[in-house]
C-alpha cells in the first residue's frame, strides 16, 4: 500500500510530510471514511477546492501546458503539474488561457487491479503514522457499515464463468450465484462498491485477427431496481447504457470487439451505480463470439 500511494498519489499529494504539493495535503482532508475517500479518489472532478483547478495554456509557438496555477506575476506565470514538475510561461507567449472543469487529477484510478487498489486505498485511509490500530471497531467506523454475517460461496462464484475475474461488494447476498432465477440458469449477482466503484467482470481477450468478434450477454436488475452498466474494452468506455426493467426482465447486450482484432486486450463489463438504493446486477451467460 505504502508503494503504490507514493508511485500514484504522492506525485501530487502529501501525506504526513512525504510527496509534492500539487493537490491538496491528504493528512487532514479527504480521507476521513472509505466513501469520502473514493468519491475524491474515483470522481476527483465532483468537487474542486479552491486554487486547485486546472489551467490550461496554449502556447503562440502550439503548445499545450496544463497545471494547478501557483504563482503569477506581471511578466509571467508558473504552473505546477504531477511529478511534481513545474512550467514558468512568459505572458508574452500566451496564446489563450483558460480554467477547466476537470481537476489536475487524472480519472481512472478504479481500473486498477483490485488487490493494488484495495491496497492502495487502505493505506491511505490507516497509515502508520496515524498511529490508529486497525481494531475491527476503527475498520467499521472507516467503512461505515455493520459488520456482516452473510455466508457468501467464493468457489462458486470464482467456477461460474472461470475466464472472467468477479469484484463485487459484499452487500445483501452479493456476491452470489441464483442457480434459478428470472427463468436463467446460474446467475451472478454482483453490487456496486460504491457511487464511484461498479462491481465489475474482468479478463483479458485474444481477438482473432480474422473475422468478426461480438460479446453477448444479457444483465437485468432487482424487480424495483436499476443500475448503470458500462463496458471498457482497451481501457476505452465502448458501452453505456442503463439496466432496468422498463422493456422487460433480460436487457440483451453485443458489444463489437472486431475494431480491436489482431490484439490482446482487457476488457471491463461493470455495475455501476445508478442511486445506491437498490442496485444489484444480475448478469446471465457471457460468451465470446467469432463469425
Amino acid at each position: 500500500g505504502r508503494q503504490l500511494t507514493e508511485m500514484v498519489c504522492l506525485v501530487c499529494h502529501q501525506l504526513h510530510g512525504k510527496g509534492a504539493n500539487v493537490g491538496p495535503d491528504l493528512t487532514g482532508v479527504g480521507r476521513s471514511t472509505l466513501d469520502a475517500l473514493l468519491a475524491n479518489v474515483i470522481n476527483p472532478n465532483q468537487l474542486i477546492g479552491a486554487g486547485y483547478e486546472n489551467t490550461v495554456i496554449e502556447t503562440k509557438d502550439e503548445r499545450s501546458v496544463s497545471g494547478r496555477l501557483v504563482e503569477e506575476t506581471d511578466s509571467y506565470v508558473k504552473l505546477l503539474a504531477a511529478g511534481p514538475r513545474e512550467e514558468v510561461i512568459s505572458k508574452s507567449d500566451i496564446q489563450t488561457r483558460a480554467i477547466t472543469e476537470n481537476s489536475v487529477m487524472p480519472e481512472g484510478l478504479e481500473q486498477m487491479g483490485d488487490k493494488d487498489f484495495r491496497d492502495m486505498i487502505w493505506f491511505i485511509l490507516n497509515p502508520p503514522e496515524d498511529q490508529r490500530p486497525l481494531t475491527a471497531a476503527l475498520r467499521r467506523e472507516l467503512v461505515g457499515e455493520a459488520p456482516d454475517s452473510v455466508q457468501r460461496d467464493y468457489e462458486s462464484i470464482s467456477l461460474w464463468n472461470p475466464d472472467w475475474q468477479v469484484e463485487s461488494s459484499e452487500k445483501g447476498n452479493a456476491p452470489t450465484i441464483e442457480p434459478d432465477w428470472e427463468d436463467a440458469k446460474n446467475v451472478l449477482v454482483t453490487h456496486p462498491f460504491w457511487h464511484q466503484r461498479g462491481a465489475a467482470l474482468l479478463r483479458k481477450v485474444n481477438i482473432p485477427a480474422q473475422g468478426k468478434t461480438f460479446l453477448r450477454f444479457k444483465v437485468a436488475s432487482a424487480p424495483e431496481g436499476q443500475w448503470v452498466l458500462r463496458v471498457f474494452a482497451d481501457l476505452k468506455l465502448v458501452q453505456r447504457q442503463s439496466v432496468s426493467r422498463q422493456k422487460g426482465v433480460w436487457n440483451m447486450v453485443e458489444i463489437d470487439l472486431t475494431p480491436f482484432a489482431g490484439k490482446e486486450i482487457p476488457v471491463r463489463l461493470e455495475n455501476y451505480a445508478y442511486d445506491m438504493k437498490n442496485d444489484f446486477g444480475y448478469w446471465g451467460a457471457v460468451k465470446l463470439i467469432t463469425k
